[in-house]
């Protein structure tokens, strides 16, 4: 199985997960199933789809995939259960198909014309999971992997959506810009180190660096210099040595910016091996004179494979 098709069967699977969820939800309230598809026909078709590949068994195929899968990588990379992956993919229904939109408004009468889930819903949805459904999304919001479109309503009413960006690279896919201020550089698009016109003493500091990076003693990196140096030209050279790309962040970012989770998310969904891990790059303001590079593995970079990689340093 090629690389890309293990990626998408498995997201299929574990989007597959959280309809058989919902749907023995939505079977519950409603008394049968068969009054689910009467209401909800479309339903069918993942039914038949839940039959042919069976969700259930996604913990039994995974061992046999040695290939890197986003999700699993974003799972043990943040420590994720089952039942919190699940409820991600819950809330991201209708980035993949818009006819969950509908159900879930019917399955929220209080919430006219809301098309997402509410904490009230999912709450209701997750009712007798093991860890109360509040836990599993602050867990969710605090990497970044979900956001508040309505944070001024009451909490229960809160409605959940999950970054295109991430959910994005949760199917495999990396954009060169996932997002309008983030920018993304595959490693073989990078400058080697060779190619650097650089003065003999900062070369030796260049080629030392790699190797402090892999031991991890290593997590950030600081190029100072005026704009325009090649400040980020040294940093996308020490990538390319190291077979990641660069995920570079149109800054400023401040320490509080809610940009941040994402940041430190998107990467996690990427990397299993070190061709597709990747360094998080951003340029200050011209007064700092400065680049700064978060060197930490992390699993957002593209869909490979990668020692379990730590959340990226926020250095300044």
């Amino acid at each position: 199985m090629s690389p890309s098709t293990s990626t998408d069967t498995h997201f299929q699977l574990c989007f597959l997960s959280a309809v058989k969820h919902v749907v023995d939800q939505l079977s519950i309230n409603l008394g049968s199933s068969d009054e689910v598809l009467e209401q909800f026909p479309f339903i069918s078709e993942y039914l038949a789809r839940i039959e042919e590949l069976d969700p259930g068994r996604l913990t039994e195929w995974e061992r046999g995939v040695a290939t890197h899968l986003p999700v699993r990588a974003l799972r043990h990379s943040l420590g994720l259960d089952g039942e919190a992956v699940t409820l991600l993919f819950a809330i991201g229904l209708i980035e993949e198909d818009p006819r969950f939109g509908f159900l879930i408004e019917c399955a929220q009468p209080l919430s006219s014309q809301q098309h997402r889930p509410s904490l009230g819903l999912l709450t209701s949805w997750w009712r007798d999971a093991e860890v109360p459904v509040r836990e599993h999304v602050r867990i969710l919001l605090d990497r970044g992997l979900i956001q508040i479109m309505n944070a001024d309503a009451p909490r229960l009413q809160w409605v959940f959506q999950t970054p295109p960006a991430v959910w994005d690279a949760l199917r495999g896919e990396m954009p060169p810009q996932p997002a309008p201020w983030l920018a993304f550089t595959p490693a073989r698009d990078l400058p080697s180190r060779e190619e650097l016109v650089i003065p003999d003493t900062l070369r030796h500091a260049v080629e030392t660096i790699p190797a402090l990076i892999e031991s991890g003693d290593v997590r950030a990196l600081v190029v100072r210099g005026p704009q325009h140096n090649g400040r980020r030209t040294i940093v996308r050279g020490i990538a390319r040595t190291l077979g990641r790309g660069v995920l570079e962040l149109r800054g400023p970012i401040r320490p509080d910016d809610e940009r941040w989770p994402l940041v430190t998310a998107w990467p996690r969904s990427r990397t299993q091996s070190r061709s597709s891990s990747s360094i998080s790059a951003w340029a200050t303001p011209a007064s700092c004179r400065r680049s700064t590079a978060s060197t930490a593995r992390s699993p957002w970079s593209s869909a490979a494979r990668a020692p379990s990689p730590a959340a990226p340093s926020k250095a300044r």
